[in-house]
């Protein structure tokens, strides 16, 4: 999975793939953490996305977004739980 568009906030990557956001995989004190896609929700006619525990507009979100060169190796098998 290739990323193209993406920010860091608080140490973490997040990245646009085909006009969804994505969590990158990342590691803190020891634990890691897998892609995560992130979803959307509404505050009225508006479009938020939560990060770090806080919602966060789309505008706000296209300010902090720059050109990136991100890839992650996503694992998918049938015998993998």
């Amino acid at each position: 999975m290739n990323f193209s568009f993406g920010f860091e906030f608080d140490g973490i990557k997040y990245g646009w793939h085909k006009r969804s956001l994505y969590r990158l995989p990342y590691e803190k004190s020891g634990k890691t953490f897998a892609l995560r896609k992130i979803m959307a929700g509404r505050i009225g006619v508006t479009t938020v996305y939560s990060i770090g525990g806080k919602k966060r507009t789309i505008g706000n979100l296209k300010t902090i977004t720059i050109k990136v060169d991100w890839s992650i190796n996503n694992f998918i098998n049938q015998d993998v739980p």
